[in-house]
């Protein structure tokens, strides 16, 4: 793959407009590696799989939109569309994640027609959602981490007005209830909740084009502040703290329908929610410039 890589990005224009289709099925059929021969050893998977997109990325990069788009829909149908190889899912989102890194703005261009397969995904692998799972725990978490991390680049580099509300709307309740999926493992899911799903979803707010999309988003995660497992409790707060935190001023619009819960929260059996409750009361005084103590 390294002698390809450099092959590639040494050809001239016309050669490679000219080895195109050849190039696209070469690659094709190596991304079937995970599906045909290493089902069962994810690090095996990874390290050839790396080795696949750091080539694979070489030609992309040298793609116009045009050249692009007929491509792109080629993985993504023979991804989606081949259920027998559902393993495929596992590679196509690792690939996604590198396009949205590497082309940052552009691939919003494409990126609309994964939306609902992201949102049918993110319920598959959530045990509250799914009466069967889409894979065992540990690839549903692999697939979580690479759909969350390739939504979030999605909305962090969106200057088109991606988030559009019909994609919020199709997309809100499949992120929101993953706040629920407490069945990764504990490591798991403090990891999901903190360095993939709550950076998505308060990206994915301050990216929305109608913020009338805000308060149905922000009711709803209240409402998991009153789960059983103080574990959610406690996440639903975290990422209400990171929506302020990018929202800033204008979260205060939402402040009415928070309050309330805030106020169980102060008197929460858990210690550790209560103190993070006490944390985004903390953050929200500063942004209002004045005490909410007379409001509970």
């Amino acid at each position: 793959m390294g002698i390809l890589k450099e092959h590639i990005t040494t050809m001239d224009k016309d050669s490679l407009r000219a080895q195109m289709t050849t190039l696209q099925n070469l690659f094709t059929n190596a991304l079937d590696f995970r599906a045909t021969h290493s089902k069962d050893d994810l690090t095996k998977s990874k390290e050839v799989e790396d080795e696949i997109l750091n080539a694979l990325q070489s030609l992309v990069m040298r793609l116009s939109e045009v050249s692009f788009r007929p491509m792109f829909l080629k993985l993504y149908n023979w991804a989606t569309r081949e259920s027998e190889q559902k393993e495929r899912l596992l590679t196509f989102y690792q690939m996604t994640d590198m396009f949205a890194e590497k082309m940052k703005s552009i691939f919003t261009l494409f990126a609309g027609h994964m939306i609902k397969n992201c949102a049918e995904l993110l319920d598959s692998c959530n045990k509250n959602k799914s009466n069967e799972l889409l894979f065992d725990d540990a690839k549903c978490n692999l697939l979580l981490q690479s759909v969350l991390s390739t939504l979030h680049k999605v909305f962090l580099y969106d200057k088109e007005g991606f988030v559009t509300k019909e994609r919020f709307d199709v997309l809100m309740m499949p992120l929101l209830d993953q706040v629920e999926n407490t069945t990764l493992g504990d490591e798991e899911y403090k990891t999901m909740i903190t360095t993939q799903l709550t950076p998505c979803v308060a990206q994915m707010m301050a990216s929305a084009q109608d913020t009338g999309c805000w308060q149905p988003l922000n009711y709803q995660l209240l409402l998991k502040t009153r789960n059983s497992d103080p574990k959610v409790r406690f996440a639903a707060l975290v990422m209400l703290e990171e929506i302020h935190r990018q929202l800033g001023e204008e979260f205060l619009t939402l402040l009415p329908e928070t309050l309330p819960f805030l106020s169980e929260l102060l008197e929460d059996e858990s210690t550790d929610v209560e103190i993070q409750c006490q944390k985004v009361i903390g953050e929200l005084e500063n942004t209002l410039g004045e005490p909410l103590q007379k409001y509970f």
